[in-house]
């Protein structure tokens, strides 16, 4: 199909400021880190999606996060560790095609709410490229901000790396490339604004981080974490 082909086209056109040499040394980092990677992403990064009020009603809507707590970190750690193997991310490769199928995942469930009356007037488009923007704020920066209270050790160059990886990220999950910095300074700054005008959680919102956190406490391997 025309518009599929399309897609794929645009997918595998790689910005001309990604440096895969770069992103192996901010994977390898994450590697090295890996169970504070798994702290750090779980309680520091995984509630911050959810502070969208839009994002919070699509979840709140499909009952996913009550129905389902380990489904779904299974489904978000796919890609939030797959793509510390960062040569993956390259066209073809696994962590692109994973990128891929959330990109097809997120039209399906935004064409679904559209269909069942979604307010666009009041809220917008669900689940918009605003909206997944805040990637590299979330998974960027602010990931690198928990892991250094966790006790992680890394270099300008691994941080710079590990940022560039979500960077490129968010760009394969459909942001335009005008929404994204093309060096970590210009990132700094769509960061705040993106932050400050689209993130300020709601009732919806503190209820479905709540029904995360009382997941995540029925967990064998989170369990003995005080909530």
């Amino acid at each position: 199909h025309p518009a599929s082909q399309a897609l794929l086209t645009e997918m595998s056109c790689v910005p001309d400021w990604v440096d895969f040499d770069v992103m192996r040394l901010g994977g390898a980092m994450a590697q090295r880190h890996f169970p504070m990677l798994i702290l750090a992403l779980t309680y520091g990064c995984m509630p911050l999606t959810f502070a969208n009020p839009d994002a919070a009603v699509v979840f709140a809507r499909t009952g996913r996060m009550e129905a389902n707590i380990s489904r779904r970190l299974n489904e978000s750690g796919t890609l939030f560790f797959g793509v510390c193997n960062s040569d993956d991310l390259a066209p073809g490769r696994s962590m692109w095609a994973a990128c891929v199928q959330v990109r097809l995942i997120h039209a399906m469930v935004r064409m679904h709410l559209l269909d069942k009356g979604w307010d666009v007037a009041r809220r917008g488009i669900p689940i918009s490229q605003l909206a997944t923007a805040a990637g590299p704020a979330f998974f960027g920066t602010h990931l690198l901000t928990c892991l250094r209270r966790l006790g992680a050790k890394f270099s300008d160059d691994e941080a710079r790396g590990h940022c560039m990886i979500w960077r490129h990220v968010t760009c394969l999950l459909g942001v335009p490339q005008a929404l994204i910095g093309k060096t970590q300074t210009q990132q700094d700054e769509f960061d705040r604004y993106i932050a400050s005008s689209f993130f300020a959680p709601d009732e919806t919102a503190r209820s479905v981080m709540a029904a995360l956190i009382e997941g995540l406490c029925t967990l064998p391997p989170t369990a003995r974490m005080p909530r």
